[in-house]
């Protein structure tokens, strides 16, 4: 796994995310201001689910209790899965395991959100909440509709994902809700995006920076001003695309960001 995170101004490579997230650091600074888990709630495209298991894999090594969960689907684990709603169960899961992957089953081979009330009254009993905030059908870019993502108000951290591999592909074929990412582009991509004469959308990184800002970056933090909230460049799977994805940071100031890559197949794949 490789992670690209700037500290003092200069690119750095890691193999932990927590470091590239420096969310030692954070939670400390949570842990001072009061009692209750570090939370963090993803949304986007391009790796959300890969990200949290990363995540949990590099909490669980540091001792840390992890609870995943949805506040939209996510697929049915094949580990460290507790259905039943039960504190409980909840509680016996992550003393044996250290994780535990909750919410209710649907039938159709996901998992989706257990409602405020066992939401509320399973947090306590971790160290770090990962929430999957925000489907995007499986593709690598996503722009959110009026009513996504869904973000627990307990948030400590929002990470906004997006794919690398949807660059230089037809936005048609790796963008979910095309009709919104269209709107933002008209309003503030660039003029020739579709082409020039109605011709396909062939998607650029500067495209994939607009839609950040637009869809996630400005409307979350206006949203919630007292959450962080971060982009995060995942399929960074080649040190070509960890640069290009450093340098769009550079180019969206956006000092806080982070690239991922390499995740698929590591250690933390097979998790839940």
């Amino acid at each position: 796994m490789d992670a690209y995170y700037k500290d003092k101004g200069s690119w750095n490579r890691s193999d932990r995310l927590f470091r590239a997230l420096a969310l030692d650091g954070r939670m400390e600074r949570r842990a001072r201001r009061g009692s209750g888990p570090y939370v963090i709630s993803l949304t986007g495209g391009g790796g959300k689910t890969s990200l949290i298991r990363r995540l949990a894999w590099e909490g669980m090594e540091q001792g840390l209790k992890v609870f995943v969960t949805t506040t939209t689907h996510m697929a049915v684990p094949l580990r460290l899965g507790v259905f039943s709603g039960s504190g409980q169960d909840v509680k016996e899961m992550l003393d044996r395991e250290h994780a535990v992957v909750a919410g209710q089953t649907n039938g159709a081979g996901k998992i989706s959100y257990m409602g405020d009330g066992a939401y509320g009254s399973l947090c306590p009993l971790a160290d770090l909440v990962l929430v999957e905030a925000d489907g995007a059908k499986r593709l690598p870019l996503k722009v959110p509709r009026g009513n996504e993502p869904i973000i627990p108000d307990n948030t400590d951290l929002i990470l906004c994902v997006s794919g690398l591999s949807a660059a230089g592909s037809l936005a048609a074929e790796k963008c979910f809700r095309l009709d919104a990412a269209q709107r933002i582009m008209e309003a503030h991509g660039r003029k020739d995006y579709n082409g020039g004469e109605g011709g396909p959308w062939r998607i650029t990184l500067e495209d994939m920076g607009c839609l950040m800002r637009y869809g996630y970056l400005e409307p979350l933090r206006a949203q919630y001003p007292r959450t962080e909230v971060l982009p995060v460049w995942n399929q960074a799977d080649t040190r070509e695309l960890g640069l290009a994805a450093a340098g769009l940071l550079d180019e969206m100031k956006e000092d806080g960001g982070i690239a991922a890559g390499r995740l698929l197949g590591e250690e933390s794949a097979g998790l839940f």
